[in-house]
C-alpha cells in the first residue's frame, strides 16, 4: 500500500475537538515555520488547510503532496492516509499524536519511532505556539482566525518572495488601539487582521 498511517476513533466531544483543533492550527503554523508547505489539496496550493467543526484536512503541495489527510470529529472505524513519507507526513504524525491525547483515538503506522521523529519535533514546536488554547505567532498572541489569516497571507503567490514563514512574521505587531487586531507588512503596504480573521489595509 505504501507508507501509510491508520487510525480508529470513537469520535470527539466538543471539548476534545476544540483542544485538538487549537493544537492542529498550531501544528500547521509550526509546519509553515519549518518550511513544510501545506494546502487543502495537493493541486490547489493557494487553498488553506481546513480546521473546522467537522474535520481537519490538508495535504502537501505539488510533488510534495500525496493522499489528503482527513480526520473527522465523527467516529471512524478505519481511517488511513498514505503520505509516501513526503514532507507533510510530519504534520500528519504530529496531529495523530495529538489526537491520541485528546480523545478516544488510536493509531498505528507502517513507520516506527525513528520515522515519527519529524512529527514529534513538530508537535513539540507547536506547543510553544499553543498554550493550550492560546496561539502565539512570533511571541504575539493571536486568535485562531488571525493565525489562519496570517498563514493565508504568507501563502499568497508573490513574485520574488522567497522568505520563510519565520522571516515573514518578524514584522507582525499588535495594532495600537486596534482592540485585538494585529498588523503585518505585505507587498509595500500594511495589512490589519481583526480578531475574527478579517483582513484589510
Amino acid at each position: 500500500m505504501g507508507y501509510t498511517h491508520y487510525w480508529k476513533s470513537a469520535g470527539f466531544n466538543a471539548e476534545q475537538w476544540a483542544k485538538l483543533s487549537d493544537g492542529a492550527r498550531a501544528i500547521i503554523l509550526a509546519a509553515g515555520s519549518a518550511g513544510i508547505a501545506l494546502a487543502g489539496e495537493w493541486d490547489e496550493p493557494v487553498d488553506l488547510p481546513v480546521v473546522d467543526g467537522d474535520c481537519i484536512r490538508f495535504n502537501g503541495t505539488g510533488n510534495d503532496g500525496h493522499e489528503t489527510f482527513y480526520l473527522a470529529v465523527a467516529p471512524v472505524e478505519f481511517g488511513f492516509c498514505k503520505t509516501a513519507f513526503k514532507p507533510y507526513d510530519a504534520a500528519v504524525v504530529a496531529i495523530l499524536m495529538l489526537a491520541s491525547e485528546c480523545g478516544p483515538f488510536t493509531w498505528s503506522s507502517d513507520g516506527d519511532e525513528e520515522d515519527w521523529a519529524g512529527g514529534r519535533e513538530l508537535l513539540a514546536e507547536s506547543r510553544g505556539m499553543n498554550s493550550p488554547t492560546k496561539i502565539f505567532v512570533n511571541d504575539i498572541e493571536v486568535t485562531a482566525p488571525q493565525a489562519e489569516a496570517i498563514y493565508s497571507i504568507y501563502r499568497r503567490p508573490v513574485v520574488g518572495n522567497g522568505r520563510s514563514f519565520e522571516e515573514f512574521v518578524i514584522g507582525l505587531a499588535p495594532m495600537i488601539g486596534g482592540d485585538g487586531a494585529v498588523v503585518i507588512p505585505w507587498c509595500g503596504m500594511v495589512l490589519a487582521i481583526e480578531p475574527d480573521g478579517l483582513v484589510h489595509s
